[in-house]
Order: structure tokens, then C-alpha cells, then sequence
């Protein structure tokens, strides 16, 4: 799991978030602590969910709490490419919505 901050010349630009193809109960913890690093940035936040193959309840539930921060603190989320593991195993647990995903692999 990797976070790229990428500052630009007209302000800060968003942060991205790689997800590893692996989330599972394993991951969950790195996940918990790149999630803190960019909770409160006040610039939009971009997860890309392009190489999840694997997902758990746990980090799920995780990403769902971050994005429900991040809507209460009025900072954007958004979603690059999220894998169709990803958007089904969202739907299955009825987190779609919160986490702005629908089972098309699309950002909702």
C-alpha cells in the first residue's frame, strides 16, 4: 500500500492512495495507518482500487469509516478504477453507498 502526495504548482493536488491486490484482514492495519495519514488533508483524496483481486470485511469497513470522516470534514474522496472485486464485495456488504461505489466497477 502506497501514498503519493503530489503537490502542484497551482495548490496542493490530491493525494492518491494505491490499494494493494491483497486486502485482508493482514492488510488491515497498514491500511488503518496510511488512511490516518490523509484523513484531515484538506485536499481531495483519490483512492485507486485498480489492483484489489482480494477484499475483506475489515478493510472495508475501514474505508468506509475514512470516507465518512473525510464527507464530515467537507474534504472529497474520489475513486480511481476500482476493481470489480472491490465494487462487488462493497455491494455484498452493503457499503456501496457510503463508499461511492456501485457493482458496475464505476464510481457511483
Amino acid at each position: 500500500m502506497s501514498f503519493i502526495d503530489a503537490p502542484g504548482d497551482s495548490g496542493p493536488a490530491p493525494a492518491v492512495v494505491m490499494l494493494p491486490d491483497a486486502l485482508g484482514i493482514e492488510q488491515a492495519a497498514a491500511l488503518k495507518c496510511t488512511l490516518l495519514e490523509v484523513v484531515s488533508m484538506p485536499q481531495a483524496v483519490t483512492l485507486d482500487g485498480s489492483a484489489v483481486r482480494e477484499v475483506h470485511t475489515a478493510p472495508l469497513e475501514l474505508l468506509g469509516l475514512f470516507w465518512r470522516e473525510r464527507a464530515q470534514l467537507g474534504c472529497k474522496t474520489r475513486w480511481q478504477s476500482p476493481s470489480a472485486v472491490l465494487c462487488e464485495a462493497a455491494a455484498q456488504l452493503g457499503l456501496n453507498s457510503l463508499l461511492g461505489l456501485d457493482i458496475t466497477g464505476e464510481p457511483a
